[in-house]
């Protein structure tokens, strides 16, 4: 799971492929976070979420589009909040992105 995480990555290709590594064949990526990749220049690639989707596809991995999540149709972008508290006038809210691959056969 990478739960706000993707897009702290300088080299989200190298990111992508430590995690197909870590996972056995069959395994499973689950991620919930915003695409807000960092400033200053930093991230070597700024990749929207279809780039993101093909580098993710090309490395090996399945995305579903269908999870048996409440009908949940992935990838999607959802609202999600970060951090809040009940008595502050202010909330952060992000778009997140979120989505569920399966990893396939070895052959990297």
């Amino acid at each position: 799971m990478t739960l706000f995480f993707i897009d702290t990555s300088i080299n989200i290709f190298s990111t992508i492929e430590k995690i197909y590594h870590l996972l056995r064949p069959g395994g499973v990526w689950i991620n919930l976070g915003p695409l807000l990749w960092p400033g200053g220049a930093q991230a070597k690639v700024e990749l929207s979420l279809d780039e993101l989707m093909h580098v993710i596809q090309e490395t090996g991995f399945s995305v579903h589009s269908e999870v048996d999540i409440d009908d949940v149709k992935a990838p999607r972008t959802v609202e999600c909040e970060y951090t809040s508290d009940q008595n502050a006038m202010m909330r952060w809210i992000y778009h997140a992105e979120f989505w569920v691959a399966t990893k396939g056969p070895d052959s990297h």
